[in-house]
């Protein structure tokens, strides 16, 4: 496992707790893809936030490849909206953003700290 692979995992575990926390369901992620800064997501992705999609009937997470500190708001912030999505059946992609600010510093900080 690369280290890219082993930060998003971590975030992505660190965004799951946060979930829970919020009383969301835990979605079944079944892809998360990093993508290159001229790609664009795959046809049908929903737009979460800037450089943040997700097809959440299919559970995939796609984000565009960026420094750590916005690659984990992106990828907090695309797992919340699917946990939104699992627990309310509905896109919110303002209240998932809203739950990943509000708990960026803290992820950011164990995230990176996990990582060295």
């Amino acid at each position: 496992m690369s280290s890219v692979e082993k930060f998003v995992k971590r975030v992505l575990n660190l965004a799951d707790a946060v979930a829970a926390k919020a009383n969301l369901s835990r979605p079944l992620v079944t892809e998360v893809r990093v993508l290159e800064g001229n790609a664009g997501p795959p046809k049908g992705a929903l737009t979460v936030t800037d450089g943040s999609f997700v097809i959440p009937e299919a559970g995939a997470i796609y984000v565009v490849k960026a420094d750590p500190s916005l690659l984990v708001l992106r990828l907090v912030a695309a797992y919340l909206a699917l946990a939104v999505w699992h627990t309310y059946g509905t896109f919110s992609p303002e209240l998932a953003v809203e739950i990943a600010r509000q708990n960026y510093f803290l992820i950011l900080v164990n995230a990176v700290r996990e990582s060295r």
